[in-house]
């Protein structure tokens, strides 16, 4: 991995524009944040538990505080750990976030130059300036959640597979075991690792490979879950992956069945717990409920547990952030700033968004084929979009895979272009 990044140093250095163009970008960002933003809230429900858990984050994941227990047992320490280190300054979060940012537009034309090496500067600089624009990045890089982070070490999880199977190396170095471990603690959706390395295996040659990063996954989710059960008395990786991939997927089907809103089933599903329960149900308990009732949910209502996994797949590639936007544009989701630069915005984030999804899903069909390395990128994006939808899907479970799509976008409009020539010049 280390050779690849030099290499990408040195094609930088040599066009020294992605430089240029990604400080340009901070800039861009800043003069947001100061001026156009400055009444902004960059902050959500979740951006304060988070908070809260970097405030206690010793008590919180060491000595397990009763008092933030349950938030510790369903979020995973590593964006507060990041919170922690920025002494939760929200100015300098900001600011390392519209780096780190940065650093994923690089990732993206190192992947780029792994799968396609013959791509030209023009192709990489177009993906470069893409990933800079495309909707969930820009927008989670002002908001103090988590996605941002989880992009950069998912993307450098994905580099260092890739090279992998590139060039044939067998060992799994430490810098990847590293990685895996990285991202597993950032998000739950790291969980998802463990399926798109079992299907790589199914599918893709290099099957020793993919087994390997199997294991190394489930002994990282096994050891955490351990520790859990140690430090919290329950054996889980996350009580997130019960309590809302199950109980509330559910509770979603069963609204589609019935057309009733799912703010009202989740209500009711709440009082049922709560009747079953009591108010205050330890977290073991709580999370066997929420298992076995989410279950029986989705068993009832198949086939709309189906349909609201489709439109949510639809929402994570075509949905604008529309809410997201909203908030940055509002003072203090209150008065807006201006209805004119409000819809502008949508419209460009709606256009971008539908921009980047239609032709990065025709760029993977026309790919898939020509590579192994293209065939892993393709089965771990479809993966994550079809793990992570559900009936509260949208923007924030694309910025993970907006790299890949942002890649097979910029070499699908480079095929058509080339074909185009081609017809041409005949």
């Amino acid at each position: 991995m280390m050779n690849t990044f030099r290499q990408a140093y040195r094609l930088i250095l040599a066009y020294k524009i992605f430089v240029y163009c990604g400080l340009f970008f901070i800039c861009i960002k800043l003069f947001l944040v100061l001026f156009f933003f400055k009444n902004s809230n960059f902050f959500t429900p979740d951006s304060y538990k988070y908070i809260e858990l970097a405030n206690r984050f010793f008590s919180a994941y060491l000595t397990r505080d009763k008092q933030v227990l349950d938030q510790s047992l369903s979020i995973l320490p590593g964006y507060p750990a990041f919170l922690k280190l920025h002494m939760l300054n929200t100015f300098g979060i900001l600011l390392s976030q519209f780096l780190i940012h940065l650093f994923i537009s690089f990732c993206v034309i190192v992947i780029m130059h792994l799968v396609v090496p013959d791509s030209t500067i023009k192709t990489k600089f177009f993906a470069f300036l893409l990933s800079q624009i495309e909707t969930s990045l820009f927008v989670y890089s002002f908001r103090i959640l988590s996605e941002i982070l989880f992009t950069l070490f998912f993307l450098l999880l994905v580099i260092g597979v890739v090279k992998i199977l590139k060039y044939q190396i067998f060992n799994i170095k430490i810098i990847l075991f590293t990685n895996i471990i990285v991202v597993c603690l950032i998000r739950p959706v790291g969980f998802h690792l463990c399926a798109a390395f079992l299907c790589s295996a199914m599918f893709l040659s290099n099957k020793k490979v993919f087994l390997k990063l199997l294991l190394i996954t489930l002994s990282c989710l096994g050891m955490y879950a351990t520790f859990n059960f140690v430090s919290g008395g329950i054996y889980t990786y996350s009580t997130l992956q019960n309590h809302y991939l199950l109980f509330y997927e559910g509770a979603g089907a069963r609204s589609f069945t019935e057309s009733i809103p799912l703010a009202n089933i989740q209500s009711e599903e709440l009082k049922l717990r709560i009747q079953a329960l009591g108010d205050f149900p330890d977290p073991n308990t709580r999370d066997s409920y929420n298992f076995k009732r989410g279950l029986e949910l989705i068993l009832d209502n198949k086939v709309s547990f189906l349909k609201i996994h489709l439109l949510g797949v639809i929402k994570i590639l075509f949905g604008p952030n529309k809410f997201e936007i909203s908030q940055l544009l509002s003072d203090s989701e209150r008065i807006k700033v201006s209805s004119v630069a409000e819809y502008l915005m949508l419209i460009l984030a709606i256009l971008t968004t539908g921009f980047i999804a239609i032709f990065g899903l025709l760029g993977m069909l026309i790919y898939f084929t020509k590579s192994v390395e293209s065939k892993f990128i393709v089965i771990i994006f479809t993966v994550f979009l079809l793990g992570s939808s559900g009936p509260q899907a949208y923007g924030r479970f694309r910025a993970p895979i907006s790299g890949f799509l942002v890649i097979f976008a910029v070499l699908a409009i480079n095929w058509i272009w080339n074909m185009r020539k081609n017809m041409i010049t005949r």
